[in-house]
């Protein structure tokens, strides 16, 4: 577990989820395009399909491309990014956590206000090169002793248009050019409303609505002065998410979930050549989710978990031909953990069943399969931090619907892909204080 809190992505200066990523240890984030460009990251080099990403611990999906946009996400509404390589020690968590090789999760902040002050408020104004505007704006208001609730949105503007240098010709006759880069501009706008109820230290309530949406210039590779490029790509998602937990006493804990998403993805080359003298498709995806979990502590030591979550997601194209995908998804974990002075175990066995259909072109079919995870900690000495762990996990991942589904190129009958993990590793910390006279 790797752990990044607001004030340390402050002093590290960086701007953007990815950026603050980067810092992580055996991370590699793949950039799409700068500012605006789609921006994954993946652990182990398993590519981003097999990293999970959560936003206030409730995962994130995209059935169409299997891997999530983490620069859609503002730095200015993060308070802590945790990253979990393998499966993390906290075994209470919805089922589809477990569900992956890793997880990046995005932990927003939650209101808190001083005595006599009942409404918080921040703005923000950067700009930079390349045309470069990136107002913010962040309101809190608590209701009452028990309710309160937070605003917050973001827009993004740049023209993109950065110089190059040109070079062309070979040898001696080899020339250069200054040009600049065309069809490159980025318009993102963010919103996001919450509403909390804190009724006691043992339950409480969270309620999160959240809308994105960007136009972007597609650039084309320039080469020996072709650099003319009219496609653009207009991206909308919209989803609600809520979250209730109550522990009512000592031994149980409950927790629940539930989340609508939608998004939009519409692609446009007006100077393509065919029969409509264009290239025009809009893709519409909708997910259904809902969780609950249970916590039960046996001893102070022992505790077990079960979790078990279902959903639906459901794909649309305004192509004739298209084929229309649904898939239900039912995956339930049980997981056990001991905890004592020098040692930590963790185990667990996530059940997966799969049922997808398809209108037209036959659909992937139905999967079921049971994956299991250990982990283990050893701490020798009693006053040092150092510890020697080791885990193993099976996992696998489905394919998304472009690779089952694509026109043309999509492939009904690929199989799920699947990942096991083992790691060994040694780690030590100690605090040295330095006093200057």
């Amino acid at each position: 577990l790797q752990v990044m809190g607001k004030m340390e992505m402050e002093r590290l200066g960086v701007y953007e989820v990815a950026d603050a990523v980067r810092h992580f240890s055996g991370v590699t984030v793949k950039d799409y395009g700068g500012i605006g460009g789609l921006k994954t990251v993946s652990i182990r080099s398993l590519g981003a399909q097999h990293t999970a990403v959560a936003y206030d611990g409730i995962t994130i999906s995209d059935c169409q491309t299997g891997q999530i946009d983490i620069g859609r996400f503002s730095l200015n509404n993060v308070d802590r990014l945790s990253l979990h390589n393998g499966q993390g020690d906290n075994i209470f968590q919805p089922a589809r956590t477990f569900a992956s090789a890793g997880l990046l999760n995005i932990q927003t902040p939650t209101p808190y206000f001083s005595a006599h002050k009942q409404t918080n408020m921040a703005a923000e104004f950067k700009t930079g090169s390349w045309g470069l505007v990136n107002p913010s704006l962040l309101l809190e208001r608590q209701l009452t002793n028990t309710w309160s609730m937070s605003a917050n949105g973001e827009w993004m503007s740049s023209d993109g248009h950065y110089p190059f240098i040109l070079h062309y010709g070979n040898g001696e006759d080899m020339q250069t050019s200054k040009e600049k880069r065309h069809n490159t501009d980025v318009q993102n706008l963010r919103a996001e409303v919450g509403i909390y109820g804190n009724f006691s230290d043992k339950e409480q309530w969270k309620l999160k609505a959240y809308y994105y949406q960007s136009s972007r210039g597609l650039p084309n590779a320039t080469t020996l002065y072709y650099d003319f490029a009219l496609q653009h790509l207009r991206d909308k998602n919209t989803f609600i998410q809520s979250q209730y937990k109550k522990e009512f006493n000592r031994k149980w804990v409950f927790q629940t979930s539930a989340k609508w998403n939608w998004s939009y993805q519409h692609y446009l080359d007006p100077a393509i050549k065919n029969n409509e003298g264009k290239t025009e498709n809009s893709y519409y995806k909708q997910e259904y989710y809902l969780s609950a979990s249970v916590l039960y502590r046996l001893l102070n030591n022992l505790s077990f978990s079960l979790s078990t979550d279902g959903s639906i997601n459901t794909m649309n194209a305004n192509m004739a031909d298209f084929a229309h995908p649904t898939r239900y998804s039912w995956l339930t974990a049980i997981a056990g953990k001991y905890v004592n002075e020098w040692f930590t175990l963790s185990v667990s066995a996530l059940a997966t069943v799969i049922n997808e259909q398809a209108d037209k072109g036959g659909s992937a079919g139905n999967h079921r399969k049971l994956t299991p995870y250990v982990s283990a900690t050893f701490k020798p000495f009693r006053n040092e931090e150092f510890r020697v762990r080791f885990f193993y996990k099976d996992i696998f991942r489905l394919p998304s619907f472009n690779d089952l589904y694509y026109q043309e190129v999509g492939n009904s009958k690929l199989k799920p892909e699947n990942a096991r993990q083992y790691n060994i590793g040694l780690t030590y910390s100690r605090n040295v204080c330095t006093f200057l006279p």
